[in-house]
């Protein structure tokens, strides 16, 4: 859909941009490094600059974008930083996978089910993408706890900025379809004890992937 077709004109402005503008990250729309200039974000989702600005003040606060020589530009991470990144979702994923086994309804599990299908049904990298992340999205959205939610969320948007670099090995792919297997059997059990240990095991298994896709920053 065109860009300017993401933003209705309703109230608050700022808050439509920022997810516009956070959407647009996670399909890749910007390269990591890439300068975002206010003027051209204005134009393309045809807006004024006012609200592009606020928006990406909160990109800033998010860990998305990054200040730099008076301007802005979307985040290049480093090796370092995706090792900073995985040991955080090491220590909270586990937990938070145990409360979310236990507390499913039975609409939940339904849910569980076609997030599941579409990551089986998928053909194509974009579409495995967007279907690793949806599976991701709905176990998340579940954790009670919402500091724990929303703290998860700031680094999957983190990730996601090289998420399809990763998915483009057909190996890793299949390790993630796989996982995700595991993970949905474990919820679908009820099962804390298996999804701490599964979500623990998919949490090492991507990280091989993400280190793999930094080669330049290794020593």
């Amino acid at each position: 859909m065109p860009d300017s077709d993401r933003i209705q004109r309703n109230p608050p402005l700022a808050d439509q941009v920022y997810r516009g503008l956070r959407e647009l990250m996670r399909e890749h729309a910007f390269k990591p490094g890439e300068r975002l200039v206010e003027a051209n974000l204005a134009r393309r989702l045809d807006v004024s600059r006012t609200p592009v600005r606020e928006a990406l003040s909160r990109l800033a606060s998010d860990g998305l974008v990054e200040f730099q020589d008076g301007g802005v530009a979307v985040l290049r991470l480093t090796l370092e930083d995706v090792e900073e990144i995985f040991e955080i979702r090491r220590l909270l994923e586990p937990h938070a996978a145990a409360q979310v086994a236990v507390s499913l309804t039975a609409e939940d599990h339904a849910a569980f089910r076609d997030a599941l299908a579409r990551a089986e049904a998928a053909r194509s990298v974009i579409e495995f993408a967007e279907a690793n992340i949806a599976f991701r999205g709905l176990w998340v959205s579940r954790i009670a706890n919402r500091r724990l939610r929303k703290t998860l969320l700031r680094f999957d948007d983190q990730v996601s900025l090289v998420r399809r670099t990763t998915l483009v090995d057909p190996r890793a792919r299949s390790v993630a379809l796989d996982g995700l297997h595991r993970l949905a059997a474990a919820f679908l059990a009820g099962d804390a004890e298996r999804a701490a240990a599964e979500m623990s095991e998919f949490v090492d298994s991507a990280f091989e992937f993400f280190e793999a896709a930094f080669p330049e920053d290794r020593p």
